[in-house]
């Protein structure tokens, strides 16, 4: 399931930057897949109690990546299409969207009974290439420490970071000398 190796890339990020990002999705019937998102990729919304219920992330597969994802080959752009046989190793950006789902009811089968809708979007050609949902928030976002009415954490290398500076500062003086 690849967790050791995702969560420790989450805290090296918790620790540098305050917010970390960890997807947990399913491969059906057979295990949960586990995945360490960087911040680079994700803009995070709260909802009303201060929680991540919004997760919009940008993501580059190549070519050949994309037309392999289950569902999505007959839904792609003609241009990546093309693009898959000539240059398979070109990347592409998507874009994944995770928020509260307005259309839920509850009890009801398929994605109008997911708490969260999902979205995969491809930029180039705009085409929506799946949509479905979850249950659950697939994002396990964390952060740090927040102040009031912040969105994303600070880290503690937030907090060294006068020093930090300074040492550095010392040391280039002390080289000159």
């Amino acid at each position: 399931a690849n967790f050791a190796s995702q969560v420790f890339e989450c805290w090296m990020g918790l620790g540098a930057f305050g917010t970390m990002g960890l997807f947990v999705d399913e491969v059906p019937g057979v295990t949960l897949r586990y995945r360490a998102i960087p911040l680079s990729e994700m803009v995070i919304d709260l909802d009303h109690q201060g929680r991540v219920d919004t997760v919009y992330r940008c993501f580059q597969l190549s070519a050949r990546q994309a037309m392999a994802v289950p569902g999505w080959a007959e839904r792609m752009p003609a241009g990546i299409r093309a693009r898959a046989e000539k240059s398979p190793d070109d990347k592409f950006e998507f874009l994944h969207c995770v928020r509260p789902n307005d259309d839920y009811v509850d009890g009801m089968a398929g994605p109008k009974g997911m708490r969260f809708m999902s979205r995969y979007v491809s930029r180039e050609g705009m085409a929506v290439l799946q949509d479905d949902g979850y249950r659950t928030m697939p994002y396990a976002v964390g952060r740090y420490v927040t102040g009031a009415r912040e969105t994303y954490g600070r880290s503690p290398a937030m907090e060294a970071l006068a020093d930090i500076k300074s040492l550095q500062e010392m040391e280039k003086t002390m080289l000159r000398v």
